[in-house]
């Protein structure tokens, strides 16, 4: 570790990233004012390199980490307003625009059918899948075998990509998971934002999907709970919350949950959902208002 204007500064380099942990001005360990993350190795700093710069101030050294070596703020205190990081340049330039494109709007419509075709096919067969992984290789497959989601689009200048991606990075980090971001299980990027990306942008998942759908079989009510914080934390302004239960695999209080899925999600988050117990079907598809209940004959 080293002092930078009388602040303790330590540098946690691994295989794949780096972070320059900034202590608070009470410089006990573990209590930090400011995380910054470097993902491309090739630019990581060392304790030399910060030591010889001779920063004028606190700031100095974190637009340094940014500007210098891409560095990522993961973790402000929020005292320095100066401090623009890398995610929030990325935020201005790859951000949807307020008014979603015709293609956007087009898409939206897809996916939303294909989330109900989706729930409708585990009615009928709620045993196809074992497990929660195959049901989403289901639905990638079901939303990129489609003519606009399934085409390939300019990513940057030079390179080709897709619409639909399986573990996209969440946008912004979560307290839970130290400040890192976990990722989505499916997410649609539109041909506007891949367009004004750079492959740095793409490989480090610094592209807000204007989509995204979190996906749950045999869960309880909780696992419910956190893929809402998941979606409404990276504010996607599309989230899409599917859950599927195969009753004599869960024991829960369903009435929480069936009233828990009706009053507390808000948009833009929508819910569909499906419950299969020994003789009855509950299910609501994604515009639905109310959650249906018909027999099993």
């Amino acid at each position: 570790m080293i002092y930078i204007h009388k602040r303790i500064v330590k540098i946690a380099t691994g295989t794949k990233s780096q972070t320059i942990n900034i202590c608070t001005e009470d410089n006990i360990h573990g209590e930090y004012d400011y995380i910054l993350r470097i993902m491309d190795s090739k630019q990581f700093t060392s304790y030399d390199e910060l030591t010889v710069k001779q920063f004028s101030s606190i700031d100095d050294l974190i637009n340094s980490i940014q500007k210098d070596h891409h560095g990522i703020m993961e973790k402000s205190s929020g005292k320095t307003e100066q401090v623009i990081s890398i995610l929030d340049e990325a935020k201005e330039n790859i951000h949807y625009t307020e008014k979603p494109s015709e293609w956007e709007e087009k898409a939206k419509e897809i996916v939303e059918k294909s989330i109900d075709q989706f729930i409708l096919d585990f009615i009928d067969f709620p045993y196809l899948h074992r497990v929660e992984h195959s049901i989403h290789c289901e639905l990638y497959n079901i939303l990129s075998n489609g003519r606009l989601l399934g085409n390939q689009y300019p990513l940057g200048d030079h390179s080709i990509s897709q619409a639909v991606h399986k573990e996209w990075p969440e946008y912004k980090p979560r307290p839970e998971k130290g400040n890192r971001r976990g990722n989505f299980d499916l997410s649609i990027l539109s041909p506007e934002q891949l367009k004004r990306s750079t492959i740095k942008d793409f490989r480090y998942g610094r592209i807000k999907p204007f989509i995204a759908m979190e996906l749950g079989l045999d869960y309880k009510l909780d696992h419910l709970d956190q893929d809402l914080y998941k979606l409404k934390n990276s504010e996607i302004q599309y989230g899409y919350l599917i859950h599927l239960i195969r009753e004599q695999y869960v024991s829960d209080h369903f009435n929480d949950m069936e009233r828990f899925i009706l009053e507390e999600i808000h948009d833009p988050v929508k819910v569909a959902y499906a419950r299969i117990s020994d003789s009855m079907i509950y299910y609501k598809l994604v515009q639905d208002k109310d959650i249906k209940a018909i027999p099993i004959r």
